[in-house]
């Protein structure tokens, strides 16, 4: 793989991992372009994807995205389920079989929780898509075998806003999260998987995004068994908000 071909393919590849939970990429996509992108993203996803746009500076190795929108699965309400103003991406070390992400810093992301007695909006997301073969039928291209590490991802605020039809029909409060910081992906290994590294910042920045909303108060009506997917952790969490408010009605 060229380095102009990889340096095409950062946009795409920043993008999904923040966001790709999992989510296999076509790293040789050669001449790529935006719609192939959003391609590529809304089939991996499930969902439409929508890129305003993309740039790359090959001197500098950097690349930039901008007004990034994933959709929402059907059944949910909300325009998107995550906009994102930008993503500026700067890369380390390139060669054929590992590329090396220096910086990702992300912002402006805004977050459309929405919760069903069964599920949310983004684990509907995070199971549409489809986990890769553990023994291809054929020998992995050279796509497959590219492995990467992200030394440093940052979301700089995100909103959360949560559509709670199980209680109320009107939204309750957005939770701000001021700073996401996660570090070190692939380093321990000397380099991961792509679709590894994806599923690794994705379920660590969905985590964050669901503590916010379970903090908030979000999740009130779940079924135990959609609570119970989701974590001990964030029950005890709700359990702990029911009380409380429980306490304050009767001025305990």
């Amino acid at each position: 793989m060229s380095v102009t071909k990889t340096l095409m393919t950062v946009g795409t590849v920043g993008f999904l991992a923040v966001f790709g939970g999992g989510v296999y990429v076509m790293m040789n996509l050669g001449s790529i372009a935006q719609q192939v992108t959003e391609r590529y993203a809304s089939q991996t996803l499930g969902v439409d994807v929508d890129i305003s746009s993309m740039s790359v500076s090959l001197q500098e190795r950097t690349a930039k995205v901008v007004g990034l929108t994933i959709g929402n699965p059907p059944g949910f309400d909300k325009p998107h389920a995550v906009r994102v103003e930008e993503i500026d991406i700067t890369l380390g070390s390139i060669s054929k079989e590992l590329i090396t992400f220096k910086d990702i810093v992300v912002r402006g992301t805004d977050v459309n929780v929405e919760v069903k007695e069964q599920t949310t909006n983004l684990q509907t997301i995070q199971k549409n898509i489809k986990p890769a073969p553990k023994e291809p039928a054929v020998e992995a291209s050279g796509a497959e075998k590219l492995k990467v590490i992200i030394n440093r991802l940052e979301l700089a605020g995100s909103q959360v806003n949560p559509s709670v039809t199980l209680l109320s029909a009107q939204d309750l409060s957005p939770v701000t999260i001021d700073q996401i910081l996660l570090t070190g992906i692939g380093q321990r290994e000397n380099g991961i998987l792509v679709r590894d590294a994806m599923a690794q910042v994705s379920r660590q920045l969905l985590k964050k995004f669901s503590d916010a909303a379970a903090n908030g108060g979000f999740y009130q009506g779940m079924s135990s068994e959609a609570l119970q997917e989701m974590g001990v952790s964030q029950i005890n969490q709700i359990k702990d908000q029911v009380g409380q408010k429980l306490k304050g009605l009767f001025g305990n």
